[in-house]
């Protein structure tokens, strides 16, 4: 499959972009064994407190202090961080409706950056409703509020991310097997930092197609994806991208149950993005994603995913890249108590859009991510847990003082009631 890339490489020179990965490459949020609301108790008050040890906090590239030190300027490099969170989860089962809560609040605390101390959390409600035999659907809204990560560009400073995300689905059913969808979503992304409110981002989807679930639930589907995406503080002939762009995604997907310990889920598209500034990067290519999970053993499963799609991050918008990668994911849990997890990847990263940041005589950024995380999860209590857990990020960039490693140890204790 071709994909056009565009032939301009303008932009204005502030920072360096730097990415991490896709959002498989993410810190994990491992699930504590026995933790989480159920049918007898359907809600769940839980207290938290994380203590991390970040080694390159700011994602500095190797050779920066020592080129320019006077570039970096922030107290350490280094840092530990002590994060506190409350939250709770519920869920209520009303007749044929189900409705979902989940909220959480954060305090974040530096020990030598005390500048980038924050309050921050997220928000998400639920309503998984259905009506009478043919009709049912989903009603979302999610809120988060953190602060940035700098893996994705050099700012030295503090900037909290807002986005704020509701949508819905309908489904009507026909026959026995077969079901029409319509869906859309409305997405917002807010910066407090002055220097990044051009990478403010409103996004608006809509999607429909047309669903068949066979008599074993599997499920074939087709659909088209529709995006319209802008950046309302954005000027093209200053922050050099196109201010608004247009996205058409035709679409088919599968889920399949080859036996009870194996499945697979797989999407494939032709994604086309168009801007209105024609200078500003369009793309048109294949797009894919595919998982395969095994369950060889009741403690013991698998899980492998492949990918190929165009990708930004929530606070770097304007900039999107082509990311190829694999992830493999093995999860053992010898008790009922006490659960190992294990995250690795590998990701290319060919990037369409210089955005905000770059400067306009560079070459487009052609970088690779390589991740491995390592998680214990331990509940000696009902409703006490222990995680433990270590990652590593190694990024390569073909651009110069871009490349760098990370290393992250973390603790967590919670107690929920």
């Amino acid at each position: 499959m071709r994909e056009s890339q565009p032939d301009s490489r303008r932009g204005r020179i502030a920072f360096i972009p730097l990415a991490l990965g896709v959002a498989v490459l993410t810190p994990c949020a491992f699930a504590a064994p026995g933790t989480g609301p159920d049918e007898t108790d359907p809600v769940e008050f839980y207290l938290a407190d994380e203590l991390s040890y970040d080694d390159n906090l700011f994602r500095v590239p190797e050779g920066l202090a020592a080129s320019d030190p006077a570039a970096i300027g922030v107290p350490s490099t280094d840092d530990l961080l002590n994060r506190a969170s409350a939250g709770v989860h519920g869920r209520w089962d009303l007749s044929r409706q189900v409705f979902g809560l989940d909220l959480r609040l954060d305090d974040v605390r530096f020990q030598d950056n005390s500048d980038l101390n924050y309050v921050g959390g997220n928000a998400g409600l639920q309503w998984k409703w259905q009506t009478g035999k043919r009709w049912s659907g989903l009603i979302t809204g999610q809120y988060d509020r953190a602060l940035a990560n700098y893996s994705n560009y050099r700012f030295f400073a503090k900037d909290l991310v807002d986005v704020g995300a509701y949508g819905a689905e309908v489904r009507f059913h026909f026959g026995s097997r077969w079901s029409l969808l319509a869906a859309g979503t409305d997405t917002r992304t807010n910066h407090s930092a002055d220097e990044r409110a051009d990478e403010e981002f409103h996004g608006r989807t809509a999607r429909g197609g047309l669903e068949y679930r066979t008599p074993s639930d599997n499920l074939f589907a087709a659909e088209y994806r529709y995006t319209d995406g802008e950046f309302p503080n954005a000027d093209p002939l200053v922050d050099g991208f196109g201010s608004r762009y247009f996205e058409h995604v035709p679409t088919v997907r599968v889920s399949y149950i080859f036996t009870p310990q194996t499945s697979l889920e797989a999407r494939y598209g032709y994604l086309e993005r168009t801007y209105q500034d024609p200078a500003a990067g369009d793309f048109a290519g294949g797009v894919w994603n595919a998982k395969f999970t095994w369950r060889p053993r009741e403690k013991l499963w698998f899980e492998m995913k492949g990918w190929h799609e165009l990708r930004a991050y929530e606070d770097s918008e304007s900039q999107y890249f082509v990311a190829q990668g694999w992830s493999f994911g093995p999860t053992w849990a010898p008790r009922e108590k006490l659960q190992f997890t294990l995250l690795a990847s590998m990701e290319d990263q060919d990037y369409v859009s210089a955005g905000t940041l770059a400067p306009s005589l560079q070459p487009f950024r052609k970088a690779q991510v390589q991740f491995a995380q390592l998680g214990v999860d331990y509940s000696p209590r009902k409703a006490w847990s222990i995680r433990l857990a270590y990652r590593h990020l190694r990024y390569d960039s073909n651009l110069p003082l871009e490349d760098y490693d990370d290393n992250v140890v973390s603790a967590q204790v919670r107690f929920s009631m």
